[in-house]
């Protein structure tokens, strides 16, 4: 079922119905009425708006790709858990691919995210930081960020360790992803220093 339906069988505009879906109906001062007659189609269909269309349409996806090379790691599971926590409260998806510390899989890794269009990736690298595969974004504005393992330093904004200051690098750096994205604060120095060394 797509939008122009849901506008059809609730009887109002296709913008509307947008307005409602996307919880702009205050905003646009659509009334109750009309955003229980929206709501009452959405819920008898079950409908979804494409998230995967939208993001194209609006240039982002709102998630966030994060490659670890191990899930039973626990240091890495709790920066996962506090990195997904962050994102989602910002109302972003943190998308978690696991490369099993192995270069391929990593690089594939990458590539999946990628493909699905996400805003930014920060990677825990199996690759050593002359490895060719990240520099094709040396001077591209697409953020990626090293976590526990650097990346060419003088491209790539690299955490490493329980340094408070790399914490706060990475704050700084997240800042600059575009819209409204922060995920991190001076906690993080306390999960990142969960990190073996």
């Amino acid at each position: 079922m797509k939008l122009d339906e849901i506008a059809r069988l609730a009887g109002v505009s296709r913008t509307t119905a947008s307005y409602v879906i996307n919880g702009k109906a205050k905003q646009y001062r659509v009334s109750d009425k009309t955003v229980e007659k929206v709501m009452a189609v959405v819920r008898e269909h079950n409908y979804h708006p494409n998230a995967v269309a939208a993001g194209l349409r609006a240039g982002r996806t709102r998630s966030i790709g994060l490659v670890i090379p191990d899930l039973e790691n626990t240091s890495y599971t709790r920066i996962a858990n506090y990195l997904e926590r962050q994102a989602r409260q910002r109302g972003y998806q943190l998308l978690i691919a696991c490369s099993e510390d192995q270069p391929d899989n990593e690089m594939r890794c990458i590539e999946h995210l990628l493909q699905r269009q996400v805003d930014a990736i920060i990677v825990s690298t199996s690759l050593p930081p002359e490895h060719p595969f990240y520099q094709r974004w040396a001077n591209d504005p697409f953020p990626i960020v090293a976590l526990d393992r650097a990346l060419d330093r003088e491209h790539f904004t690299s955490v490493v360790g329980a340094d408070q200051d790399d914490a706060e690098m990475l704050a700084a750096e997240l800042r600059t992803f575009p819209g409204e994205t922060v995920l991190i604060s001076r906690r993080a120095a306390g999960a990142v220093g969960e990190l073996p060394a």
